[in-house]
């Protein structure tokens, strides 16, 4: 007996009722979307059945397939225009309510990652009513739903409109430079920005975000084996309790009253990260919790660009709030 996915229908050759994708993008909705689909991504690791990490939807251009396997038609249909790609500008996630041999067997016709989305919690979020439909994704944003029924032709322009698309939030910024100016200690002295050592980490963080916090804790094990200059910009007045652990981290905490380096690196949430060389070029974004082992790479790679061969610094902590 083929299993039925909850709250998902099979597409077949009838027209689908689809939430409106307006309703989706809408302030309220995209608010509901992003918060579910950070739960899940918190609990990504202690899914047995998922072989993908959903932070990574916070950078570049995604399409989530969202399919029923086995059972489905019209999904083996879909699955099989996309195998005659190639859309190398875009990454591809496959998204089943269950695991299944065919679900892997496609997964690795196609050379791409799949997630289990128990439940249906994640298409719900998104909008999705019916299988086979795609989401495209852009740095961390739903930016089109493609809805059962769609042609190869949906697919394909759906598909190259999104290689197309511009960058958005602080991943626009990528290459650029950001002027920085000067912030103030706690205590009122001044610090300016633009003299700090190169390669320069801002870290931007809500008090009220725990992974905020977690990552936090990881930026000071970060610290401990490299040279890195970190500026941690909170988005929110830390409170007295919340100042202190800041203080007692032992880092130098600076203020951005007003939100203006947030404003400036155009940051839509909290934890993101930017790494500056030493002209002030953004080089590296990232929105989410950042795996440490891939964040030491990447100073590192900046740090020798930098260094040229001189001796390494030894560097400090920064870190700020506004």
């Amino acid at each position: 007996m083929t299993k039925q996915a909850p709250e998902l229908l099979i597409g077949g050759g009838g027209g689908a009722v689809s939430k409106k994708w307006e309703d989706v993008m809408s302030t309220v909705g995209v608010a509901v979307a992003l918060a579910n689909l950070c739960a899940l991504f918190l609990n990504t690791l202690a899914t047995p059945s998922s072989t993908f990490d959903l932070g990574q939807l916070h950078q570049g251009r995604w399409a989530l397939v969202f399919v029923v396997l086995p059972g489905c038609p019209a999904c083996e249909r879909v699955l099989a225009w996309l195998g005659e790609g190639p859309f190398s500008a875009v990454n591809l996630l496959l998204v089943a309510p269950w695991a299944s041999e065919e679900l892997e067997v496609w997964a690795r016709t196609l050379g791409v990652p799949w997630w289990v989305d128990e439940g249906g919690r994640m298409g719900a979020s998104l909008g999705v009513q019916r299988a086979p439909s795609v989401v495209l994704f852009l740095d961390g944003r739903p930016w089109q739903l493609l809805p059962w029924p769609l042609g190869q032709g949906d697919l394909v322009r759906g598909l190259e409109e999104l290689a197309a698309a511009p960058r958005e939030g602080p991943y626009s910024l990528l290459g650029s430079t950001v002027p920085l100016g000067e912030a103030r200690t706690f205590v009122g002295e001044p610090v300016n920005l633009q003299e700090l050592p190169r390669p320069l980490l801002f870290f931007f963080f809500n008090p009220d975000c725990p992974p905020c916090w977690e990552a936090l804790r990881e930026l000071q094990k970060l610290s401990e084996g490299i040279s890195v200059q970190v500026v941690v910009v909170a988005t929110r007045v830390p409170s007295s309790e919340d100042r202190k652990k800041l203080a007692e981290s032992g880092f130098l905490v600076v203020g951005d009253e007003g939100g203006e380096l947030a404003r400036a690196f155009l940051v839509r949430a909290t934890p993101t990260y930017l790494i500056l060389d030493r002209e002030g070029v953004i080089h590296w974004v990232h929105e989410g919790l950042a795996r440490l082992d891939g964040l030491r790479e990447v100073i590192l790679v900046h740090q020798g660009e930098e260094r040229n061969g001189e001796e390494k610094r030894k560097g400090g902590v920064l870190c700020g709030w506004h």
